[in-house]
């Protein structure tokens, strides 16, 4: 559901995989050859807090089912809003012309050296370290203004996992026109 709203705005991010210095790579798509000033394309690296009831460490796929209706209702009140309701703030960049992120976790790599940013470029992520051995942290990626009532220009937002074994991401085969994929980072 949450990448289907980014598909609504013309852009959404697909997991392609972490390399060995542990830099998640996100490819930007798009439904159509539009490409943005990534001065006026700012990027959040969101991180969900604990959820009222299930405890401070999320450590198992069942633990996940019992909370995903709440999780849902965090991630669908954070996309639009100025507040960030279940979330904290764990890395940004004011845009993606900037050369880094506030924190070092984030990074805006334009694959065709265009100066845009467009379809088959890449959001990189470096997730902050996990808390605890065996528990599941969960973070969403908000690119462009989401704001309400701003222009939809160069905007996506992707939630992902990050485990024990790295980044665990899932997007619907309908959003790229191939089967349904799962990814995991490292061994």
């Amino acid at each position: 559901m949450i990448d289907a709203v980014s598909q609504v705005r013309n852009l959404w991010l697909v997991y392609n995989g972490t390399d060995a210095g542990g830099w998640s790579h996100y490819e930007i798509h798009g439904k159509n050859a539009t490409g943005y000033q990534p001065d006026r394309v700012p990027a959040v690296l969101l991180k969900s807090l604990p959820f009222k009831g299930a405890g401070n460490v999320i450590d198992s796929a069942n633990h996940w089912k019992s909370v995903a209706d709440l999780f849902y209702l965090s991630v669908s009140a954070t996309i639009g809003a100025e507040s960030l309701s279940g979330f904290s703030v764990a890395d940004q960049m004011t845009s993606l012309a900037a050369p880094a992120s506030v924190n070092g976790n984030l990074r805006f790599v334009d694959i065709d050296s265009n100066g845009l940013v467009d379809a088959g470029d890449r959001i990189d992520i470096h997730p902050p370290g996990m808390v605890t051995s065996n528990g599941w942290d969960s973070y969403m990626i908000r690119i462009g203004n989401w704001s309400a009532g701003a222009p939809a220009y160069g905007a996506a937002v992707h939630v992902f996992l990050v485990g024990p074994a790295g980044i665990l991401d899932a997007l619907p085969g309908g959003a790229t026109g191939t089967a349904s994929s799962i990814g995991t980072s490292r061994p």
